[in-house]
């Protein structure tokens, strides 16, 4: 026979409030609470889940209470699923026990038939978060979810990149836009991708080459450290001008050099003129060198004197002509030279509108930055003005709420389970609060009532109240044809969070899940929303209160000694 397998399908025994419960109700398998009894033919008792691990298995088990009892050599003792059947007597008597809700901060006590549906619903029954996995109440998970998940999504500030909580601080390591501190100026703020460009040339601090010696000097010494050294520097300038002297002799060759190239065919023309002239000279000089006596005919005399007449008029017109070209080749190199250096006084201007274009970018991106700012301080003032405008100080708040029907279809739809109200005190140096609405309900009143609840908040004056907050609360949902208002009210319960001192801007809320159901909200008969309007009013008793204090009071100020100077 097989041993019993590990098995444990049974509530747990501290789920009955009466300690001395007769044992037929504990399964004989996992020895708890039975879930849907099941009786074998032996007459003990065990859980449906239990017994049919034990069948599913195939191995033929003895009943252990048999075996304890000392009858397990029965043959009516082994467990088939043929003797099996369910005790629907002793679930009738089971139905009738007291048990209490087992889910930590839970106060149900009730029937054990009606303990299923409490535990479907308790709001402190522990769910997984999908997020992290680690499990808290139903009724904490949303805010969990959006407020203390680690693995919460997040929005980077500076960047605007999606991420989790738990990695903000390894990507603020690595954003972008994530505003840094510059060492050498001190300037707070810089993004990270403009903080080299910063450095480099923007910070009053930046060091600087000296071009002389190669030594890193700051900004606001480099004009000491030329004073400290001024024989090298001077022995440096003076290089710096020969070797522009050099520049400027190898400029004068690159516009010969281009002037040459450009005149070539004029200069060729020359060179065949000036041929064609020597040509000319040397036929003069050698009929002039002819003497007289040779025998020559008068009509060869008179055709050499014909021909040397044209010679000398072409000779004229050549050395018109060369003189010409001369001064078209000199027009051509004045020209150019005007060409060169009109090009390098545009590259310089270049230069100059390329920095100053430069420099008005970084001054609009830095004014885009201070606009930015400004824009955030007036968003945040004018919150502040709104808040202050709708504030109260008597503990009493009357809550219009518009177009509630965008924000219930909203809550429906999961895009806004809850919205606030404005804040309120109970005096001007008092506690403050604000009520938390969930439009289509919370917790147990999720799809079918509308939720209100009471949060604590985070108060200038917290450190003189008392703690914890133990004023009633009174929510009331003003019917507006004044018929029947709507009225429920509770007061705190002194060991819950919820009315601690708050350690962040709110307490967890604490108020009426099952405020109002949504049926009798909308009967038309009833003027609770009218025109999309509903009104809330919130009455905090401060009857007991001091307009500073509960218990304590300030010192007597003539009590106090008085320091002499």
């Amino acid at each position: 026979m097989a041993e019993p397998a590990d098995i444990d399908g049974g509530y747990s025994v501290s789920l009955i409030v009466q300690k001395d419960f007769d044992k037929k109700f504990l399964c004989s398998l996992c020895g708890k609470v039975l879930r849907e009894p099941i009786q074998s033919f032996c007459g003990h008792r065990f859980c449906k889940g239990c017994i049919d691990k034990v069948l599913k298995s195939e191995q033929q088990m003895k009943c252990p209470q048999c075996q304890q009892e000392g009858i397990g050599e029965e043959e009516y003792s082994v467990l088939r699923g043929d003797q099996m059947y369910p005790d629907n007597a002793v679930k009738r008597e089971m139905s009738r026990i007291k048990v209490q809700c087992l889910n930590t901060g839970c106060s149900w006590q009730g029937l054990f038939k009606d303990y299923e549906d409490h535990a479907s619903q308790c709001q402190f029954q522990l769910s997984q978060c999908p997020q992290c996995g680690f499990s808290v109440s139903h009724f904490e998970l949303e805010e969990h979810k959006t407020k203390t998940c680690p693995k919460r999504p997040v929005i980077c500030k500076h960047c605007g990149q999606p991420s989790t909580n738990a990695e903000l601080s390894e990507h603020s390591k690595v954003c972008p836009k994530h505003p840094l501190k510059c060492e050498q100026c001190k300037t707070k703020k810089i993004p990270r991708d403009r903080l080299k460009d910063h450095q480099d040339n923007e910070c009053p601090n930046r060091k600087w080459t000296c071009p002389a010696d190669g030594q890193l000097v700051e900004g606001s010494r480099f004009q000491k450290h030329v004073e400290e050294s001024a024989g090298n520097h001077l022995v440096f300038a003076m290089r710096q001008g020969d070797n522009i002297n050099q520049r400027v002799a190898q400029l004068e060759e690159r516009i010969n050099t281009l002037s040459g190239s450009e005149t070539l065919l004029l200069a060729r023309q020359l060179q065949s003129t000036a041929d064609k002239v020597n040509q000319i000279e040397q036929i003069v000089g050698n009929l002039a060198s002819r003497p007289m006596s040779d025998p020559i005919t008068h009509s060869g005399i008179q055709g050499q004197h014909v021909a040397s007449g044209e010679i000398q008029m072409r000779v004229r017109q050549l050395e018109v002509k060369t003189d010409t070209f001369e001064g078209i080749v000199t027009t051509l190199h004045r020209d150019i030279e005007q060409c060169i250096t009109t090009l390098e006084t545009i590259d310089r201007q270049r230069k100059v509108d390329k920095e100053m274009i430069e420099s008005n970018e970084r001054k609009i991106r830095s004014l885009e930055r201070t606009l930015a700012l400004k824009d955030m301080t007036i968003m945040d003032l004018e919150a502040r003005i709104q808040s202050l405008e709708y504030a109260s100080y008597d503990g009493i708040l009357l809550w219009r709420i518009p177009e509630f029907s965008k924000h219930r279809l909203e809550a429906q739809r999961g895009k806004t389970l809850s919205i606030y109200s404005p804040a309120f005190y109970t005096s001007r140096t008092g506690y403050k609060m604000c009520i938390r609405l969930y439009p289509n309900g919370d917790g147990m009143g999720k799809g079918s009532h509308m939720s209100i609840f009471f949060v604590l908040m985070r108060g200038p004056y917290d450190a003189l109240l008392s703690w914890p907050f133990m004023q009633r609360v009174t929510f009331m949902l003003i019917d507006q044809n004044n018929r029947e208002h709507v009225i429920d009210s509770f007061r705190p319960d002194p060991a819950s969070s919820s009315f601690k001192r708050p350690t962040s801007d709110m307490n967890i809320a604490s108020g009426c899940p099952l405020f109002i159901p949504h049926k009798r909200l909308d009967d038309a008969s009833y003027g609770y929303i009218k025109e999309d309007s509903m009104f809330i009013k919130t009455v905090v008793d401060i009857a007991n209160l001091t307009p500073l204090n509960d218990n304590k009071k300030l010192p007597d100020v003539s009590s106090t000694k008085k320091h002499s100077g």
